[in-house]
Formats: C-alpha cells, sequence, structure tokens
C-alpha cells in the first residue's frame, strides 16, 4: 500500500476497506451507510486536480487491497482511463464481489464509451 500519511489517502483507505469487509461479510447496509461519505471523499480527491488523481493513482497498486484498488479505479475511469480500466482487468482474475463488480463496471463502461 502507499505511504497513507497523507489524512486523505488514509481516509480513502480505510473507508474503501470498510465498504470491502461490508460487502465481503454481507453487510450491504454498513456499506450503504458508507458510501456517502466515501463518494464526498472520492469528489474531494477530484477536485484538487492533477494532485489529487496522482494521489488516486498510487491507489490503483495491484498488491495491495483489492477493494482500495477497485474503488480508485472507478475514481479515475474518467482522468486515467487506460490505467483505471488495466487495474479493472487485473481485478477481474481476483476472487469474490471485487471480481463481480470489476467486471460489471468493465462491462458497463465499455458500453457507454
Amino acid at each position: 500500500m502507499p505511504n497513507t500519511s497523507d489524512p486523505l489517502v488514509a481516509r480513502f483507505v480505510a473507508l474503501a476497506i470498510c465498504i470491502g469487509y461490508a460487502h465481503d461479510t454481507g453487510r450491504s447496509k454498513l456499506a450503504d451507510e458508507v458510501h456517502p461519505d466515501f463518494e464526498l471523499l472520492r469528489g474531494r480527491f477530484l477536485d484538487r486536480g492533477a494532485a489529487g488523481i496522482a494521489s488516486l493513482r498510487l491507489l490503483l497498486n495491484l498488491e495491495g487491497n483489492s477493494w482500495v484498488c477497485y474503488l480508485a479505479a472507478t475514481a479515475l475511469l474518467k482522468s486515467l482511463p487506460e490505467e483505471a480500466m488495466a487495474a479493472l482487468k487485473f481485478l477481474k482474475t481476483s476472487d469474490g464481489m471485487v471480481s463481480i463488480l470489476a467486471s460489471v463496471t468493465l462491462g458497463t463502461y465499455v458500453q457507454l464509451s
């Protein structure tokens, strides 16, 4: 995982792991409760412009937490589509819900492009 000394990055990682844990353990209500905070946080990264995109790009570490990678990739689909799609293609080969969501996201993105 990247250095989480930036409080915004640390919060992104923590919320992404929380959302992933909730989905992986069948606690969708918890994920639904956390998701609005996550969406606001994702917006803060994108509002930072190039610096925010660079921070999210570091979270595409494919050896890190798959949920962090997935949520960073979805945030970067418009800004860095090639890198985001490469991460999603890699995540399709993982196990569980991340694999399913990566497949759905890729399919949807391709149809909308």
